[in-house]
């Protein structure tokens, strides 16, 4: 019940967002950032509430996230939120946002690349066989030094006249 309540709080914050963006009574930019305040609200109450997705057992748990991907993740928010607040504050006094917008840009690719860093290599075991297809078109189980350890093909399942 209390997720229920959570989730019908959030959809009424964001229909209050949308409200708020189609008034044309209050002026275009604070309506802008508080509906777009309103609705990061309400994704944020959103998520919080949504159940995790199922684990599969086959799928391998994932590794830890490598500390030069979070710290390039971290300088990318803080490059990109300072380039916003000075795109914005530069946007209002009219001046120059070139230096805000590369601020912004760089922090986008450094949030980017910390994202996607990849971490260390994953070692698996080495196989203890190799397979390989037979004459009949089975696979069969080889040993790793090369001899078959699966027995001759029966002659009558070789043949085409073989009910099966």
């Amino acid at each position: 019940m209390r997720r229920l309540s959570w989730l019908v709080l959030a959809t009424l914050i964001a229909l209050w967002a949308q409200q708020l963006l189609r008034n044309p009574d209050v002026e275009a930019g604070i309506a802008l950032r508080d509906g777009l305040l309103l609705s990061l609200l309400a994704g944020l109450l959103f998520a919080s509430q949504a159940t995790p997705p199922p684990r599969s057992r086959t799928q391998p748990a994932p590794s830890p996230w490598p500390l030069t991907g979070r710290v390039l993740f971290a300088a990318g928010i803080l490059l990109g939120l300072t380039g916003a607040l000075l795109l914005a504050r530069g946007a209002d006094q009219g001046a120059s946002l070139a230096l805000p917008g590369l601020l912004w840009l760089l922090g986008l690719l450094l949030l980017g690349a910390g994202a996607h860093w990849p971490g260390p290599a994953t070692r698996y075991p080495p196989p203890s066989a190799r397979w390989s297809v037979d004459a009949a078109g089975r696979f069969v189980r080889m040993a790793l030094q090369g001899q078959w350890q699966a027995q001759a093909p029966d002659p009558l399942a070789l043949s085409p006249r073989t009910v099966t």
